[in-house]
């Protein structure tokens, strides 16, 4: 008896733990509905892929202007993150949730450190931005 009580015990605990986490988790095949957008062009890719990402940050590297090079944005959200070229192969980050507004401390993250930060925001990763530190 006691067996079969933590036998359902634990298949209930587990139970809880794996839909808490595909609670948080898009679901398979399913789109996050979020849109890059070049600064220069404001050409828009409507959910970009990681090859899409990995693509605008080497073109931003194809030419000698530095600045802004694009954002990502939600569908019915006001979250957005920057991309700023400052070098070749030198990226930052501007982040708005909306109401407040903060800055990459680092000023020099490289191709795929920027595209890490980008998948993962995109993806919505519930820890992404621990992958820079920022300051207002």
């Amino acid at each position: 008896m006691k067996l079969q009580i933590a036998f359902w015990v634990l298949l209930l605990i587990t139970g809880l733990s794996a839909s808490a986490q595909t609670a948080n988790a898009p679901a398979e095949g399913t789109t996050m509905n979020c849109t890059l957008t070049f600064s220069d062009t404001q050409k828009t890719i409507h959910n970009p892929t990681e090859a899409d990402m990995r693509a605008a940050l080497n073109a931003s590297n194809n030419n000698d202007a530095v600045g802004p090079v694009f954002q990502i944005t939600f569908e019915a959200s006001t979250e957005s993150l920057q991309v700023d070229l400052n070098d070749k192969n030198q990226f930052s980050f501007d982040y708005s949730d909306g109401q407040n507004a903060s800055v990459s401390k680092r000023n020099d993250f490289s191709l795929d450190e920027a595209l890490k930060v980008l998948v993962a925001f995109s993806n919505r990763a519930a820890d992404w931005k621990k992958m820079v530190e920022w300051q207002n």
